[in-house]
């Protein structure tokens, strides 16, 4: 199980451990986000910190139905307390998807 609480600007946060390739780790607190169809969004500095490997350059399209281009990366998410292989996606706020969220409940 993943705790996590929600936030007075109704966000839901939750804890999450990020590892790059030798082993660097960055303790992040992301936000639950249903709309993001992907795994994970880490800032360019966590990226940076973490050393991430770099996958390619993408497309994608916001809520708000604008597009942008995103760069991939590879990376470990300790989830409900396994490591999990995942592309993250370079952005300005650290979100958690709807890959990471599949097959999981959200509760109170």
């Amino acid at each position: 199980m993943i705790a996590g609480q929600v936030t007075a600007n109704r966000q839901a946060l939750i804890p999450l451990e990020v590892y790059g390739p030798s082993g660097q780790k960055e303790d992040v607190s992301a936000i639950v986000d249903t709309g993001f169809t992907e795994a994970l969004t880490l800032s360019s500095t966590t990226i940076g910190n973490l050393a991430l490997t770099y996958q390619y350059d993408t497309v994608m399209v916001l809520g708000d139905g604008n597009s942008v281009q995103m760069s991939a990366y590879k990376g470990t998410v300790i989830w409900d307390g396994q490591p999990q292989t995942v592309l993250v996606y370079e952005s300005d706020a650290t979100l958690v998807g709807m890959s990471l969220l599949y097959g999981f409940k959200l509760k109170q």
